[in-house]
């Protein structure tokens, strides 16, 4: 209104006289408006001068019917207060006595003074509106109280598929009022999509044809799934074409259900019975003889139907004779009188069998009496397996149990054992023949730690910790000793720059002897084994996808045997936990070699032919680490100075530990548990000599072990340097040693060389302290 007022005086005058609707200018107040200025258009639209209402509030407020007078003055105040827009409709009463509607809308501004307000709005007439909303309402409430009642739904809509009358939905457990569906389509309030589309062709066909139309369809609605007849009925306008529609849905549900029952009964049974994987039959109980049995006993039973209907008791030769022999007194006469409910197996023509739970059930005639026996013959095959593999497992976990156990105490026996022995070869020379004997007894002793090894793998899963290893040595090593004094031949064909790989060593010796040993029985009448290693370099490109590897360098080594191969059909299930093709196999050897091949980032693929033999590929990430830490090679003893707390729990691995820090130089004290520990390193550092390192066991059964002591001393002295000890090499703790506080580790059993390389690498190396967390650990 700003702009306006910089038009000419009979610019501005012409052009408020032209605009449809009365334009005005009113002083706001708290209880009401004085007019300063309102357009002639007034007098046009209700015969009312303007000068009644300029300056005369009261007489404008007359004007105003008494039903909406308060709520206009309550707008006006709430306006004086807040200074927020007018928008509103009232009824105002016209001069020859009409009754006419206006929507006023005002914009609140600040006067020339700063402090009043001034309104500046329009006056529309809204009348013609107000009466068609009204003769809406009224003909919705006429027809609303003529259909309610009616079984059917009853719609309106325009050609466009809006609606214009609605006295019910699908969905019959709302009511839906004509503010929810004035002016919608069907698919706003929920119509399937496939139904919309249905319904707006017809729509557009009955408009155009000018012509009835019938659709049927299903509707899903709250608590089933409904079956629908809609006839759509065009309705002229004055024109004599279609204006609207008329939409009556009759629910026809029932009708179909019954149509359906009656229409379909014996083929709904057909399509059942044949449709099932198990076996459905029936029997007429007087002859004894196969009415009907579907296709799937073909299947199951490997025998023609047609051969049962000429010979009910054909199907009985195909039972294991065991079982057979188990029932055959009680099979006949529960089959024949209904009652059967046996579990048997039955024999295949490749000499498999699966299990087949039979179930018959007897059918009586309207005088009670039997007359046929319909029976299901369930294939059960899996869930057999399922539970005798549940029953395995349950043994298995019993004796993983058994195995951790005694892989630990082996390990703490292989400790003292091995300790005496690298304890002996340092104080004789190594040309003494007695130091080649020793020699011979700790690498002994050692291939004796790969099967600990093994059973913590078997017991625990076996995380591994990695060390930079020839993966060259480790086939060699282990292929050698499965296959030495068999009728295999093993031919190497490695590359000589193989790179080294971050293995752990006994993990992947194992994964070597078991693809030799499925080489070798394989190749039950002997033959070679070939095994090829080569560096392999995977980039971005096509490579990269065919063999599933991240980009980057790889050592590839397959395993190439001429044996019996494996068929399509187990390929997919040889890595799977207990499958086996071998009757003395357990099954656990390929699945073992997979998994730990995983826990290395790596793959492990086979490829094979029946009758032409079986090639197992290992791909591994390749290591940058040049040096090669081997098992079998003796650390050279390092001599030191410093006080050592060594904590463990069995008697002869305090002794020899504490005998090889005497021999290093090292003085010590031992405590059996961690309250002994914890007490000797708190006596020390009150009496002003601390020790320098402390040797904690990881694992001591049924007490504090070395986790929960190293974060009680490191919140005595969080410089102290903690070695951990373990014979379990799948704990987290000795694969982060440094996220829990420690500084070195060692893994039992260890030899004189270890402890003191460990040792004196920890004491010559300050400048790194531990990563400590917080935390609980």
């Amino acid at each position: 209104m700003n702009k306006l007022t910089t038009l000419k005086q009979d610019q501005y005058r012409t052009l408020l006289e032209h605009i449809p609707a009365v334009v005005y200018s009113a002083i706001l107040e708290h209880n009401g408006i004085t007019f300063t200025f309102v357009s002639p258009q007034l007098e046009s639209i209700a015969g009312i001068h303007r000068s009644e209402w300029v300056h005369h509030s009261e007489e404008f407020l007359e004007h105003i019917h008494p039903d909406d007078r308060e709520r206009v003055l309550c707008a006006y105040a709430t306006s004086y207060r807040t200074h927020d827009p007018i928008q509103i409709e009232y009824r105002i009463r016209a001069y020859d006595g009409r009754t006419l509607w206006f929507r006023d809308e005002a914009t609140v501004l600040k006067g020339e003074d700063g402090v009043s307000l001034q309104l500046q709005g329009v006056m529309h007439d809204v009348t013609d509106r107000k009466c068609l909303e009204d003769e809406l309402l009224r003909w919705d409430e006429e027809a609303r109280a003529l259909t309610e009642h009616l079984p059917d739904i009853v719609m309106r809509v325009d050609p466009q598929g809006r609606l214009l009358y609605l006295n019910k939905w699908f969905d019959l457990s709302q009511e839906v009022t004509p503010e929810e569906y004035i002016g919608k389509t069907y698919t706003e309030l929920g119509l399937p999509e496939n139904i919309s589309q249905t319904w707006d062709k017809e729509i557009r066909r009955v408009c155009h044809e000018k012509m009835s139309s019938v659709v049927e369809f299903s509707v899903s609605s709250w608590s089933n799934l409904q079956v629908f007849e809609s006839r759509l009925i065009p309705e002229y306008g004055k024109t004599g074409n279609v204006s609207n529609v008329l939409i009556i849905s009759r629910d026809l549900t029932e009708k179909k259900k019954s149509e359906k029952a009656l229409k379909e009964s014996e083929g709904r049974f057909r399509q059942l019975a044949e449709s099932i994987e198990d076996v459905f039959w029936l029997v007429d109980a007087q002859t004894q003889r196969f009415i009907y049995v579907s296709p799937a006993y073909e299947k199951k039973w490997g025998s023609s139907a047609k051969e049962l209907y000429q010979n009910p008791e054909a199907w009985l030769s195909l039972i294991h004779h065991e079982d057979r022999m188990k029932f055959e007194r009680s099979f006949i006469q529960k089959f024949i009188n209904g009652t059967l409910d046996l579990e048997y197996r039955i024999v295949q023509a490749d000499g498999s069998f699966r299990w087949i739970h039979d179930r018959a059930y007897p059918i009586l005639n309207e005088e009670g009496l039997l007359y046929r026996i319909a029976g299901l013959a369930e294939d059960v095959t899996t869930r057999k397996q399922v539970e005798e593999e549940r029953l395995r497992v349950s043994k298995l976990d019993s004796l993983g149990l058994l195995a951790g156990g005694l892989a630990h105490d082996f390990n703490n026996l292989l400790t003292a054992i091995l300790g005496q022995l690298s304890l002996a070869k340092f104080f004789i020379s190594s040309d003494n023949p007695i130091f080649h004997r020793l020699n011979e007894a700790e690498m002994a002793s050692l291939r004796a730690q790969d099967l600990t090894h093994q059973l913590l793998t078997f017991a625990k899963g076996g995380i591994p910790v990695r060390k930079p290893a020839s993966l060259s040595q480790i086939v060699e090593e282990n292929a050698r000793l499965v296959l030495t004094g068999t009728n295999v031949k093993c031919e190497f064909h490695l590359a000589k720059d193989l790179s080294t790989v971050e293995v752990d060593v006994a993990q992947m010796s194992q994964v070597v002897q078991n693809l030799a040993i499925n080489a070798m029985q394989a190749m039950a009448n002997g033959g070679t084994l070939s095994i090829f290693g080569q560096n392999l370099m995977v980039d971005e490109g096509s490579s990269r996808a065919q063999l599933e590897l991240a980009a980057g360098n790889w050592v590839k080594v397959s395993f190439v045997d001429h044996g019996v191969g494996i068929s399509k059909e187990q390929r997919h299930k040889i890595f799977d936990p207990y499958f086996t093709t071998k009757a003395s196999g357990h099954g656990l050897g390929l699945a073992t070699s997979y998994s730990i091949i995983q826990n290395h980032e790596g793959v492990l693929n086979v490829d094979s032919e029946v009758g032409v033999g079986t090639t197992f590929t290992i791909l591994l990430p390749a290591s940058n680490e040049k040096q090669v830490l081997t098992e079998i090679m003796s650390p050279q003893v390092r001599l030191g100075q410093g006080k050592v707390l060594v904590m463990d729990d069995e008697k002869p691995i305090r002794k020899v530990l504490g005998e090889m820090l005497d021999v290093c130089g090292y003085t010590h004290q031992a405590a059996r548990n961690g309250k002994e520990a914890i007490s000797l390193f708190t006596d020390a550092q009150e009496m002003g000599v601390p020790f320098d390192v402390v040797i904690l066991d990881l694992t001591i059964p049924g007490e504090m072990g070395g986790r929960a002591i190293i974060q009680k001393m490191l919140k005595l002295v969080p410089s102290i340097k903690a070695i951990v000890v373990s014979g379990y090499s799948n704990d987290p703790v000795l694969s982060n040693f440094h996220e829990y506080g420690f500084h070195g580790r060692i893994s039992k059993p260890f030899r004189l060389g270890e402890i003191s390389e460990v040792i004196d690498s920890i004491l010559s190396n300050t400048s790194h302290p531990p990563v400590f967390f917080s935390k609980n650990l």
